[in-house]
């Protein structure tokens, strides 16, 4: 790498881009500690910041190749988040809805030329944030039942985490005979729940690809078992309301009053009209475009007493009954919905294949990261001065439907 020339073009920058051109510079650098292994090939940054980043790697010790991300710490903080996501992930290894850790021997050593810092090397995951998975999509009402399975499968896992082995195959999260465990990952927003694949021969993960919880930097084990559970029912809430709801993000649960918005729904057990405080704000609680018993549950999941708040138990069973569901059987308030409309097979795999599997080129993907990514004046992605010359659009198979013969799509993500 000519830094020379690199500190001329820094000198040329506006502060803001050079700062930004310095990170990427910073990462390319990371970046040669790790091609020493001829086994990883540098295909670009994947995100830089000022307390750490992550670079990008194809892995060819497996065949097809995977990418893999490693992801750097750059202040004492970031160190320790580092380490402590290791930790929490090491936990949770072989859990289908948490991203995996991926075994890298160069992930477990410092890096030099950066204060001698750690590495953590993770699976990467191909199709954004559930922030881009929402706002690609003009009717966010698509197969949400699955949505609410796959944050629910989340929270199972914390509570009780498989502890697979690596390259282990990724099983479905499930209680055990031991007593549960109160991890929490204490960081539940939208940039944290990433799009994964869809799996065709799985009826959960055949229509809507499947999301991953992210970035246990901040994970804990609370001693209160009951206490963390109940929290991250209370976060599955939070997070399906940014999904469900265009132009909403987190920031929605500072305005909760004291006591909550009031609340009624009827217990399915009694039949009995009741009355609870929720944080579910009433934009979410008066939609008449979200079936009634999903959003009875959400709400309940984000009770302020926690003898409304459904167990965990009840979440697994409601949940599984709410994706068994038939389009007919879907109740919603405003009677002018067909649910045939937005349930059924056809219509989802059409969206899904347009607006998730379909899109992607890198500045798409950039516009839904907060910060920029894309440097114009280098000309370059993240800069990725050292990045290997991409061969040119890859081609992938396009999602394939029972009985049909599948066909070819140009990819213009990073290859």
């Amino acid at each position: 790498m000519d830094y020379d020339l690199i500190g001329r073009l820094l000198l040329s920058l506006p502060a803001a881009d050079a700062e930004n051109a310095r990170m990427a510079a910073l990462a390319d650098r990371i970046s040669t500690y790790f091609t020493r292994n001829e086994n990883l090939i540098y295909r670009g940054v994947a995100g830089i910041g000022r307390h750490g980043g992550a670079i990008l790697f194809l892995d060819k010790r497996r065949h097809p190749s995977r990418k893999i991300v490693v992801k750097y710490s750059l202040s004492d903080e970031a160190d320790a988040d580092l380490r402590n996501e290791a930790q929490f992930l090491e936990m949770l290894r072989g859990a289908e809805h948490i991203g995996q850790m991926i075994p890298l021997a160069e992930a477990t050593l410092n890096v030099s030329g950066t204060g001698k810092r750690p590495t953590l090397a993770l699976d990467f995951i191909p199709y954004g944030t559930i922030y881009a998975f929402r706002e690609r999509m003009d009717q966010n009402r698509y197969r949400m039942p699955s949505r609410l399975l796959w944050l629910v499968r989340q929270v199972l896992a914390m509570a009780f985490p498989p502890q697979g082995g690596p390259d282990e195959p990724l099983r479905r999260e499930q209680f055990h005979r031991h007593m549960p465990l109160g991890v929490m990952q204490n960081s539940p927003h939208g940039n944290n729940v990433i799009i994964g694949d869809l799996t065709s021969d799985d009826f959960e993960h055949s229509l809507v690809p499947i999301f991953k919880l992210i970035d246990f930097g901040r994970g804990e084990i609370l001693p209160d078992t009951l206490d963390a559970v109940y929290t991250n029912i209370a976060n599955i809430g939070v997070l399906f309301i940014i999904l469900a709801l265009p132009r909403v993000d987190e920031s929605y649960i500072e305005n909760v009053p004291e006591g909550g918005w009031p609340y009624e729904f009827v217990d399915k057990q009694t039949g009995e009209g009741r009355r609870m405080g929720t944080e579910a704000p009433p934009f979410f609680t008066r939609s008449k475009y979200i079936d009634v018993e999903l959003r009875d549950l959400v709400a309940r999941c984000m009770a302020i007493d926690i003898e409304d708040t459904p167990s965990l138990e009840q979440l697994v069973e409601e949940a599984e009954r709410g994706v068994a569901k038939r389009p007919e059987d879907i109740v919603y308030e405003d009677t002018g919905v067909d649910p045939r409309q937005t349930e059924e097979d056809v219509p989802i795999r059409t969206l899904v294949q347009r607006f998730i599997l379909d899109a992607g080129t890198i500045e798409e993907e950039a516009a839904t990261l907060n910060r920029r990514t894309v440097n114009h004046h280098l000309g370059t992605t993240l800069l990725g001065i050292n990045a290997t010359t991409r061969p040119g659009p890859a081609q992938r198979r396009r999602f394939q439907q029972s009985n049909v013969e599948p066909d070819m799509v140009v990819d213009n993500d990073i290859d």
